[in-house]
This record gives structure tokens, C-alpha cells and sequence, in this order.
């Protein structure tokens, strides 16, 4: 199996309560407009320097998924920045488990998604962003989205 084309990274703009895990058909999906936009005011003022570091990360991922995969640059980028946040955002550990996905390294994956205590992430409710896992299967996908009975039933696919 080709770890690197198996999975899709699809990041859906609304409230993660609305988008549920699951088969369905499957759907081709662009990222485009998925960053986390900020004002520039909320950025100098409202928003703490580990979050600011946590939407930089995020947003170089979305470069990264917009480039189709070939920026490499971006996706060290998001992975440096999601690392320094790592200890305090749920959501930094569940990025960098995608990115190992993309990678093809799907043990590291396994293991950052092991390491999440947290799992209300709540900076994905705040920007209403959802950053969903897909296997595609044919005409059909299964997708998995952030929450805790999807991520350990993930992890336990991925482990068979």
C-alpha cells in the first residue's frame, strides 16, 4: 500500500459538530479558502503568541495540501510551527499526525494520535475549520473526523 496516496487531507469550513465520521460516497474536495483568517489587530492584540504559532502552522499545512503536496517548504514549515504548540494544543498533535500521514509514515502517525489527552479541540470550534482524514475506497471513503471514538477507531485500523 502506498501510504502517501492512501490517505486525503480534506479541511471542511463549519462547526466540527456537524460533520460526523463515516462511510459515504466519496467526493474529490479542494482546500481552497480553509485558512484560519485572523485580523491583523486580533493578531497583534487578541490572540496569544502560541496560538498565533499554532495558525501559522496550520496555514502553511493548507499551502502545502493547495500546492499538491509538492512545497515541500510548507509542510516543514507547518511542522515546526504545530511542534512549538504541541504541549499546549490538542489539535498541533492531530496536524502533525496528518502530516506523518502524508508523509507515509503511518506508525509515527499512530503514535501522535495516541499522545491526544485532549480531545474537545477547541481552537478547531473557534476558526470553525475541520480537518478530516479520508481513505478512499472506490467510490466510497471512509472519513474520519476529529473527535475521540473516530481517532481510536482510526488508530485501530490503521494498526490491522
Amino acid at each position: 500500500m502506498d501510504n502517501k496516496n492512501f490517505f486525503e487531507i480534506h479541511i471542511y469550513k463549519g462547526h466540527p459538530a456537524f460533520f460526523n465520521s463515516g462511510y459515504y460516497p466519496y467526493k474529490s474536495y479542494s482546500n481552497i479558502e480553509t485558512y484560519i483568517e485572523t485580523s491583523f489587530d486580533a493578531l497583534l492584540y487578541a490572540v496569544s503568541p502560541t496560538e498565533k504559532t499554532f495558525i501559522e502552522g496550520f496555514n502553511y499545512l493548507v499551502d502545502y495540501l493547495l500546492s499538491e503536496k509538492k512545497e515541500k517548504y510548507f509542510l516543514q514549515e507547518a511542522k515546526k510551527n504545530l511542534s512549538r504548540v504541541a504541549n499546549q494544543y490538542s489539535e498541533a498533535i492531530y496536524l502533525l499526525g496528518i502530516i506523518k500521514l502524508l508523509e507515509g509514515k503511518v506508525s509515527d502517525a499512530i503514535n501522535l494520535f495516541r499522545l491526544i489527552k485532549d480531545f474537545s479541540f477547541p481552537l478547531f470550534t473557534k476558526y470553525y475549520r475541520v480537518p478530516t482524514i479520508v481513505v478512499k475506497q472506490g467510490k466510497e471513503a471512509l472519513y474520519i473526523t476529529p473527535t475521540k471514538e473516530a481517532i481510536e477507531s482510526f488508530v485501530n485500523f490503521l494498526n490491522s
